[in-house]
């Protein structure tokens, strides 16, 4: 576990990134400010989906190229004819199953189509400073409280921020709720297995607790992080550490930023061991 000697909190000028989808057009400039909620980049979501004309008409891969009716790099509808193969005795024909634009032909005859899926929007979570701008990240500063804490894991989550418990007193199960998913929770005491997989099941963005059980427990939380569970591919949340003594408990100088932000945007950074409370 290897964890730093105690908790501390520091006043800091922190960053967060945000993701662009591929094709996503950018609607801020490096130094600009934005604001909470702000549309920052729009686009839509792009798929490839492929189909095998090879099977579909009965011929060769090599010869399906011959039997295209619609040139690579084309629009296509729902419905409309790509390809067609005829025969003295037989005919057939393949119809674009979606809106599309025709990608690519492979030797073995696979058809890859373009298709935009649908519209989104990336707003950012906080208010701050646009300090980087790429095809597909942005970077945001601003002003924060940062918590340290003694022992952290996994990747950069945002969410609000709900405080369950007392100081003296940690969460139990029945503590958490559904409608919990997307929030990052924070606790006094002990994160129990059954904490953890409750957490990971209601789609939580990040924990904070007081302490882990054991050093078994730890490696067990660090291997989940990086898992893929199920058929969703979801992956745990990160996970931050914050008390110092036996019980787990959370100083009053920690405690209380927490209290005092609950239901506030945050962001939390496993690997780093911290958690960023806007200022």
């Amino acid at each position: 576990m290897n964890p730093l000697t105690k908790s501390y909190l520091e006043t800091t000028k922190a960053s967060f990134s945000l993701s662009i989808p591929p094709g996503g057009k950018v609607l801020v400039k490096k130094g600009s400010q934005v604001t909470s909620d702000q549309i920052i980049a729009k686009g839509e979501k792009i798929t490839l989906k492929e189909f095998n004309l090879t099977k579909a008409l009965g011929v060769s891969g090599k010869k399906i190229v011959s039997l295209l009716v619609k040139s690579l790099g084309s629009k296509v509808e729902k419905g409309e004819l790509i390809a067609k193969q005829e025969g003295v005795f037989s005919k057939k024909q393949f119809l674009s199953p979606t809106d599309g634009t025709l990608e690519s032909l492979s030797e073995e005859g696979v058809l890859r189509i373009k298709v935009a899926e649908k519209k989104y929007e990336v707003k950012t979570p906080l208010a701050g400073q646009i300090t980087s701008v790429s095809k597909n990240k942005i970077e945001i500063s601003f002003p924060a409280l940062k918590v340290i804490g003694v022992w952290g894991v996994g990747g950069q989550r945002c969410g609000r921020l709900i405080v369950l418990g007392s100081q003296e007193n940690g969460a139990t199960v029945f503590d958490l709720k559904g409608s919990f998913e997307g929030a990052i929770l924070a606790f006094s005491g002990p994160l129990t297995i059954g904490l953890w997989h409750k957490a990971i099941s209601i789609n939580v963005a990040g924990l904070v607790c007081g302490k882990l059980p054991d050093e078994e427990f730890s490696r067990k939380i660090e291997k989940e992080v990086l898992r893929v569970l199920g058929q969703e591919k979801r992956i745990a949340p990160p996970l931050l550490v914050v008390g110092e003594e036996k019980e787990g408990k959370i100083k009053e100088e920690i405690w209380k930023p927490l209290v005092d932000t609950k239901e506030k945007i945050v962001v939390i950074k496993g690997e780093e061991k911290c958690l960023l409370i806007p200022r």
